[in-house]
């Protein structure tokens, strides 16, 4: 999340399936506070919901992937990132459009998911300042009222505005 932040993408969505859920501020740094975070319970629900949204899926899976390098960002896309132990589910690699890898060097076969989505973030904003000479593509309406947003999110009680 804090990677996702600091690179200038604020969405996240997160498929939990189970009733616990791990949070930490530490390892947040307090991210979450500036980012729309969309918790879904079922793999199939947020991922459709993505698509009719009309973004490209890419999950991140090593078997029948391609280079992250070989893929164009100016496209509305959704990275897709497992969890370190299982990584993406069966079901959302079959839900994906295409299988992307970081490329690694040495022996290991896979980053943590936290260095892998970063690394991996950077290379997407990179890719997008390089094609369309920005990395965001909001209009000005949409910046204005994003401002306006996190300018209420960073103020105490916010409701007084209202």
């Amino acid at each position: 999340m804090r990677s996702a932040e600091a690179m200038g993408f604020p969405e996240i969505h997160l498929i939990k399936k189970e009733d616990r859920w791990k949070t930490s501020a530490r390892t947040t740094a307090g991210s979450d506070k500036w980012l729309d975070l969309h918790p879904w319970t079922r793999t199939l629900d947020g991922l459709s919901h993505l698509k009719k949204r009309g973004y490209r899926l890419l999950a991140t899976h090593l078997e029948g992937a391609e280079p992250i390098e070989t893929f164009d960002f100016s496209v509305p896309t959704v990275l897709v990132l497992g969890n370190e132990h299982a990584g993406v589910s069966p079901e959302a690699v079959n839900m994906c459009d295409h299988r992307v890898v970081v490329p690694m060097h040495g022996f290991v076969q896979s980053f943590n998911i936290s260095v892998a989505g970063a690394l991996a973030l950077y290379h997407i904003r990179g890719d997008r300042q390089t094609r369309l000479g920005q990395s965001g593509d909001l209009n000005p309406d949409q910046c204005l009222r994003l401002e306006a947003e996190y300018m209420l999110r960073s103020t105490e009680n916010p409701e007084r505005f209202f």
